[in-house]
C-alpha cells in the first residue's frame, strides 16, 4: 500500500513537471502495483471497554472516548478546543472557526451521555483551551501512548483510525 501511494505521488509529480515544461521528452510510464485488500477492523464493545480501561494517561482515555463516540479523525480530536464544545446544545463542532472545510470533512456531532460525562470531567480540570491537554499544554501526538494502551488491552493491530470504524 505504501509503495503504491509513493509511486502514485511520483507519477503525479512527473506529470505536473511535464505540464509546467520543467521536463522535456516523454515522462516514463509508472505502473502501480495492485491495491492491497482493505483492512476491515473494528472493535467489539468488550474490546472497546478493554481499550478504555488500558488507558493510563487521562488525555489518552479522553481521546479514546471522544473517538468512539464521534467517529472523528485523530487530527480533528487533537485540534479540538473548548470553544467548539457546546454543552448547552449538546454538540461538538470539529471544524474550528476559520478553517476551510476540506474533503476530509469535520462535522458537527451530538454529545451522548457517556461523552458528556467524559467532557464535563475534563472541562472541570482544564488548564488550557484544548480539550486534549497534557502537562498544562495541548497534548502532542498520542500515537505511542495509544499503542501502549492497545498492547495492554491485548488488541494487536488496533490504531486510532480503527476507532472511526467502531
Amino acid at each position: 500500500g505504501t509503495i503504491r501511494l509513493e509511486l502514485g505521488a511520483l507519477r503525479a509529480a512527473l506529470k505536473w513537471a511535464k505540464a509546467e515544461r520543467w521536463l522535456t521528452g516523454d515522462v516514463p510510464a509508472i505502473k502501480l502495483p495492485p491495491a492491497p485488500p482493505p483492512r476491515d477492523r473494528w472493535l467489539t464493545r468488550e474490546e472497546a471497554d478493554r481499550l478504555i480501561d488500558a488507558c493510563i494517561a487521562p488525555h489518552v482515555r479522553l481521546f479514546v472516548v471522544i473517538a468512539l463516540h464521534t467517529a472523528a479523525r485523530k487530527g480533528a480530536i487533537a485540534d479540538l478546543t473548548w470553544q467548539q464544545v457546546d454543552f448547552a446544545q449538546g454538540l461538538v463542532n470539529f471544524n474550528p472557526p476559520g478553517r476551510r472545510q476540506t474533503s476530509k470533512r469535520r462535522v458537527i456531532v451530538p454529545i451522548n451521555a457517556t461523552l458528556r460525562l467524559a467532557l464535563e470531567g475534563a472541562a472541570n480540570l482544564r488548564t488550557t483551551d484544548h480539550v486534549l491537554e497534557w502537562g498544562g499544554r495541548q497534548a502532542g501526538n498520542i500515537k505511542k501512548a495509544f499503542e501502549r494502551a492497545a498492547e495492554r488491552a491485548q488488541l494487536p493491530g488496533v490504531t486510532p483510525h480503527v476507532l472511526r470504524h467502531t
